[in-house]
């Protein structure tokens, strides 16, 4: 019998051991085998590696946007998905131009102007029958249809102008006219933000559902909604966005202030807002930096003033080989007209 003593792997020779357990009788078998009576494999080394194995290992998987003049390409189906809405689809319907992001939102928007509604019930084994929607509308020029009598009755207070639900937060009393209206509004309340952006480093949170399908256009670059007016090609990404811009060509302005000796009307509710703190002197924003306290009475403002603390300038001149940024957007505007001399 051999005197000679087994030869010990170096402590550094474990770096490349792997312990290899019997799963189906569980972490338990590890108690009883020692550290030199368990399987040890080798880790295969990169060059040991084949090579078309380290090639596919290493290739990215892309999503690329086939549509014409487009080609943008994305690392994740996710982002490629919510990308796609940007290449909407218009509803050919004389007088209707709705815009939809795929043949199915179509087919659903399709049935408005033939007043029925598809119904596929799994269950029974109805598939592409078409109900008719019997309740209709009789207030004057409006026509619409319903497939219930209780979707009618809400369509009503938007003529009525009922609202039948009331906020009971103290000091609140604000009614609404449908229900889930009530529940959204009481979230600025309690402040419930219960819908979140999964975008990339973004992680913002809203507490309506609308308001996070706004935020993401954002991030997609979508904008449905286009000026019709004649010679404008603007877009805008929200519906309230694009009326306060047809104002700007007709020249409404709906809002009055209602100060004693002011007639000024406006063309956003918003600026009439920010016009009547002139009037009241309130100042309900106020500068949140160390020592400073300062108010003011936009929040704009505020912002901008913000800026000042922080050196931030996140205005940057567009023209190229320029690189100077600027802290107020008016600012960088003046700075680039200063090109065009």
């Amino acid at each position: 019998m051999s005197n000679e003593k087994e030869e010990k792997p170096d402590k550094t020779h474990f770096d490349n051991i792997v312990d290899v357990v019997n799963p189906s009788k569980g972490d338990k078998i590890r108690d009883n085998i020692t550290l030199y009576q368990r399987l040890r494999v080798r880790k295969p080394k990169t060059q040991d590696t084949d090579a078309s194995y380290l090639e596919i290992k290493e290739e990215k998987k892309e999503f690329i946007c086939n549509e014409p003049n487009c080609k943008r390409v994305f690392p994740t189906s996710r982002g490629f998905n919510v990308h796609k809405r940007v290449h909407y689809i218009v509803c050919g319907e004389a007088g209707c131009g709705k815009k939809v992001t795929n043949k199915m939102g179509l087919q659903r928007h399709m049935r408005i102007h033939n007043n029925v509604k598809k119904v596929i019930n799994v269950k029974k084994g109805i598939y592409n029958m078409e109900r008719p929607r019997p309740y209709k509308c009789d207030w004057p020029g409006c026509g619409s249809r319903f497939e219930k009598r209780y979707t009618l009755k809400m369509h009503m207070r938007t003529h009525t102008g009922e609202k039948p639900y009331d906020c009971n937060w103290p000091n609140c009393g604000k009614k609404f006219s449908q229900l889930y209206n009530l529940k959204c509004h009481e979230r600025t309340h309690t402040g419930e933000k219960p819908y979140q952006c999964n975008w990339e480093q973004c992680g913002k949170r809203f507490s309506q559902k609308h308001t996070l399908t706004v935020h993401m256009r954002i991030h997609t670059g979508e904008k449905p909604y286009d000026c019709n007016w004649s010679d404008c090609e603007k877009k805008f990404a929200r519906l309230y966005s694009l009326k306060c811009h047809m104002r700007t060509h007709t020249g409404e302005r709906p809002y009055k202030c209602d100060w004693v000796h002011c007639n000024k009307m406006f063309s956003q509710l918003y600026t009439l807002k920010c016009h009547k703190r002139t009037h009241s002197g309130e100042k309900s924003y106020s500068c949140k930096w160390l020592g400073c306290g300062k108010q003011f009475s936009h929040l704009s403002n505020c912002k901008v003033h913000y800026r000042l603390h922080t050196g931030e300038k996140p205005y940057k001149c567009t023209i190229k080989n320029c690189s100077k940024r600027f802290s107020r957007v008016d600012l960088c505007k003046s700075h680039i007209k200063t090109h065009c001399l």
